[in-house]
């Protein structure tokens, strides 16, 4: 299973009971946390990159990391912010959920 990036939405959508995807960010929490984690390392070189890329791609400084993330490794963007949805192709937690638990 490759690794996956998750934004804040999802971390929040978790937390916050009312949010509209907080089961399945919660469903997802508990099946990625069974994966570990491993932490990306921030250093000049990343950090070029993503200055780049945020700046190319026209990206809010809060997505330049996780846009960097993806494309240094790969792995997969979960999100729960449609612009995500349209410009990273990243899945909501529910459709990660079904596209890597279902047949």
């Amino acid at each position: 299973m490759n690794a996956v990036v998750y934004d804040g939405s999802v971390w929040i959508g978790a937390q916050d009971s009312v949010a509209p995807f907080c089961t399945q960010s919660r469903m997802f929490f508990n099946h990625v946390l069974t994966m570990g984690a491993r932490e990306q390392a921030v250093s000049p070189a990343f950090l070029a990159k993503a200055l780049a890329l945020g700046t190319a791609e026209i990206l809010r400084w809060a997505d330049v990391i996780n846009f960097a993330t993806v494309d240094s490794a790969v792995c997969t963007l979960v999100s729960g912010d449609n612009e995500h949805h349209r410009r990273a192709c990243a899945p909501a937690p529910d459709a990660w959920l079904v596209a890597k638990f279902l047949p």
